[in-house]
């Protein structure tokens, strides 16, 4: 499994819901796996080379408060 994209969130709530958006609707757990982010955006998330659907991913992961990094 590879990371292909890392979006990185300021409120653990936003990336628990983008998390679980895309569980459901791209790949299940496979699909990301959770890292830190940096001091501005502390809750990262990496979409893997395993999801079903990286363009939704990336889309659930920008409309809940994710910023790429």
């Amino acid at each position: 499994m590879a990371n292909i994209a890392c979006y990185c969130f300021r409120d653990y709530d936003d990336r628990t819901r983008a998390r679980d958006k895309i569980y459901y609707e791209c790949g299940g757990s496979n699909a990301y796996s959770d890292t830190s982010g940096n001091s501005d955006y502390p809750y990262g998330l990496y979409i893997t080379d395993e999801c079903t659907n990286a363009g939704l991913a990336a889309k659930i992961c920008e409309a809940n408060g994710g910023v790429r990094y």
